[in-house]
């Protein structure tokens, strides 16, 4: 099998965990739903220098790592990340998405800021200190891939966040195609939540 074939079963096994993770979690966490400011703000498109606080595995999918100029600390332990990003730990942290070292940040010269609306108190200090904030929340399925399109568009990668999306979506019928088909014996598998 050729090395494409591999690269789209990765990134569909990617877009699967993603997608149930992201929606575990959604549910665990219990949150309500909170808009992006996309649609308010005025980001760059095409951004080059970008500091991610949240959703650095949608970021992953779209290929960008090489315009990330900072990370959440919590990346740093993130397996997947340190499988698909050799240099994950090279990437200087300026704190998480709930306290951020802002003269590290400031330092750093984002174009963009990547962080969930959990903390509004904290989006609007970014804000205030002129730092364009992309706020997400995905807690659905249509939340993610409408956060994966933004991110596109923040990235200039609109056509790649729409292919991704298109896989994911791939991966979810298949799922339940295989839970739907009675003589046939469910996926093996397991979410471990630490």
């Amino acid at each position: 099998m050729g090395n494409g074939n591999w690269k789209t079963r990765s990134w569909l096994r990617v877009g699967t965990r993603l997608t149930l993770i992201i929606t575990v979690l959604g549910i665990v966490l219990g949150a309500t739903a909170r808009e992006s400011n996309l649609d308010k703000e005025t980001l760059p498109i095409n951004a080059r220098r970008v500091v991610l606080f949240e959703a650095y595995e949608l970021v992953a999918a779209l290929g960008v790592w090489d315009r990330i100029v900072g990370i959440s600390r919590y990346a740093y332990h993130n397996d997947l990340l340190q499988r698909l990003v050799p240099h994950l730990k090279q990437i200087p942290s300026p704190g998480t998405g709930f306290v951020v070292n802002i003269e590290a940040l400031l330092a750093l010269q984002p174009d963009a800021v990547v962080i969930w609306s959990r903390k509004p108190e904290l989006v609007n200090f970014l804000q205030r200190k002129g730092l364009p904030v992309l706020t997400l929340y995905p807690e659905s399925l249509a939340d993610l891939n409408r956060d994966l399109l933004r991110l596109g568009k923040l990235f200039g990668k609109e056509a790649r966040a729409r292919e991704v999306a298109a896989m994911m979506a791939q991966s979810l019928d298949k799922l339940a195609t295989a839970g739907s088909d009675p003589g046939r014996r469910p996926p093996r598998g397991g979410l471990v939540m630490e």
